[in-house]
């Protein structure tokens, strides 16, 4: 089976579980943001996500990058899950 996504030619197939390497970029891209100063994980949910209290969302997404949910680092790139 085959997965393409809209809008792009990036293409991921379930029988291997690759992706090509667009695909990783258009993911990274489309769901990422950029941490500003000020910025809380409770402040990035409610504005990107439309809920704060999905902030343990996006932690859960970033852990293995982040040691302290509460010590974000300026222009410290997040995942956003959708």
């Amino acid at each position: 089976m085959t997965l393409k996504l809209p809008g792009s030619s990036a293409v991921v197939s379930s029988n291997t579980g690759s992706t090509s390497p667009s695909t990783a970029t258009v993911a990274t891209s489309a769901n990422s943001y950029t941490v500003k100063t000020g910025d809380t994980l409770y402040s990035i949910a409610s504005r990107v996500m439309g809920d704060g209290e999905r902030w343990h969302d996006i932690y859960e997404a970033n852990k293995r990058t982040m040691a302290d949910p509460d010590r974000l680092v300026v222009g410290q790139s997040l995942v956003i899950p959708r």
